[in-house]
């Protein structure tokens, strides 16, 4: 079974978190951050599926998140 890396780009706007993937065509977003964890680990479920049903991969999740800045 191989590691398979995947970073996510998170950021939070309008009172909604999203997560983009940076190797790989994976967008989510949920209204609470524990939502947003949640909703990755499914699209990365659903995303990979033949491969980690066929125990290929396995993946390794990473965020990256920026606190916004407050004036």
């Amino acid at each position: 079974m191989k590691n398979k890396r995947l970073t996510f780009k998170v950021e939070y706007e309008d009172g909604w978190y999203s997560a983009s993937c940076l190797e790989s065509f994976i967008v989510t977003q949920g209204k609470s951050f524990k939502t947003l964890e949640n909703n990755i680990k499914e699209a990365v479920e659903c995303h990979f599926a033949n491969e980690l049903k066929a125990r290929k991969i396995k993946p390794i999740i990473s965020l990256n998140y920026t606190l916004p800045a407050y004036a």
